[in-house]
């Protein structure tokens, strides 16, 4: 089960306590917490573009954050997900840098 963050006080927490992990464009910070499911959260700018952009890619990572949840590769915890302006076009290229950073966020 995914949840969203949505107090001031867990992205307090997720800025002190959490680590980032980068893969490209896309960046996530992530504090692990065995306790109880997944607890998502996204940081889009503006520079990526107008509101309808940001909201396509938000709903974007969003549904490839589920599938990887689903498939296993998301570890119970806190999450936030960042993308520099320089985010992958197709949805393919977003899958490949997702999959890839929530990889890079196991091994460590």
């Amino acid at each position: 089960m995914i949840y969203r963050v949505r107090h001031a006080r867990d992205f307090d927490r997720l800025r002190q306590q959490g680590r980032t992990v980068r893969s490209g464009a896309v960046r996530v910070r992530l504090l692990p917490d065995d306790r109880d499911g997944v607890h998502l959260a996204f940081a889009i700018g503006r520079s990526n573009g107008g509101a309808v952009v940001r909201n396509r890619l938000r709903r974007q990572l969003r549904n490839l954050v589920v599938a990887a949840e689903q498939r296993g590769d998301v570890e119970p915890g806190w999450y936030l997900v960042s993308v520099d302006p320089a985010v992958p076009t197709t949805f393919e290229q977003l899958d490949c840098a997702i999959r890839d950073v929530f990889m890079r966020a196991r091994t460590r």
